[in-house]
């Protein structure tokens, strides 16, 4: 099976630094041309750079994801649009349930599960001319497991999930596959702006390779599920590459301490396995 992306144009949304970076950089060295989107302006041309260096073509987008007019506006522009990394997202912040306003709690929402179902809208109707396309979503194993200090985080990460598999549904018939990848932890600039060096190294250690997955891992699972034919590739599925930790990551809450950890988590190493279902594999699509 080829993993050559050579005449594919895919859009990454907050590709700027991190894992959408990652993913981006990984497309071109495929034969991806590039749409890279960003709020972040220093990020996003210093991405658009390294696209270039490669000699692919990288042209930017420069929003908030959240100005829904603005962004679809910016999308569209840019023609045909092959492969959609719905990416941008922010991070918990550890915030327990008490700390949560309605400012914080809309925000994640924005971001994360309108970012990524307006992005979606705005690709479709091209993707269903051509009928076919690719749409990978970022959720994340926290979707599964839950989180003990990031419930908002963990709640917009379901919802994408249940819109990957809803959308493998409904966009199958005109052959464009949908799915997600679920990362564990990873080290990026955003969740190591609250992770310690000591912190890190304390989760390696609880891990069977003592090693953290890295942005490239995941990136590596994207390109994949970019590339594979239609007909091969998995639609609905969510894969989770990361390191198997033995339960979900965070602290176990104070009231939660003094019990057995197999009652103190409801969740176990399954949660971090990798979860296929097939509910839409490719077919003739509908005539025009």
């Amino acid at each position: 099976m080829s993993t050559s992306l050579d005449g594919k144009i895919a859009l990454v949304t907050g590709s700027g630094r991190g894992m959408g970076r990652s993913h981006a950089v990984l497309l071109a060295e495929r034969g991806a041309e590039l749409i890279l989107h960003d709020i972040l302006e220093a990020e996003l041309a210093e991405t658009a750079g390294m696209i270039r260096a490669q000699g692919r073509d990288a042209r930017t987008i420069l929003c908030d994801i959240r100005d829904v007019a603005k962004f679809q506006s910016a999308v569209r522009g840019m023609g045909r649009i092959d492969i959609l990394v719905n990416n941008a997202g922010v991070g918990g912040q550890r915030l327990m349930m008490e700390d949560i306003d309605e400012e914080i709690f809309d925000r994640m929402f924005s971001v994360h599960v309108r970012g990524t179902f307006f992005a979606t809208q705005a690709v479709l109707p091209g993707m269903k001319d051509r009928k076919e396309g690719k749409i990978v979503n970022t959720s994340s194993i926290f979707a599964m497991g839950g989180s003990a200090n990031a419930c908002h985080y963990a709640a917009a990460k379901a919802a994408i999930s249940g819109l990957t598999k809803s959308w493998a549904r409904e966009f199958g018939p005109w052959n464009i596959n949908v799915n997600a990848v679920a990362p564990g932890f990873i080290p990026t600039d955003m969740t190591m702006e609250l992770t310690s060096e000591a912190e890190l190294e304390a989760r390696r250690e609880k891990l069977p390779l003592r090693a953290t997955t890295e942005m490239q891992d995941i990136s590596y699972a994207v390109a994949w599920l970019a590339s594979s034919p239609p007909a091969t590739c998995p639609s609905a599925s969510r894969s989770t590459v990361n390191s198997a930790p033995t339960r979900p990551w965070g602290p176990i809450p104070s009231a939660a301490a003094s019990l057995p950890p197999s009652e103190a988590w409801s969740s176990s190493s399954s949660s971090c396995s990798s979860t296929t279902a097939s509910l839409a594999p490719s077919r003739s699509p509908p005539s025009s």
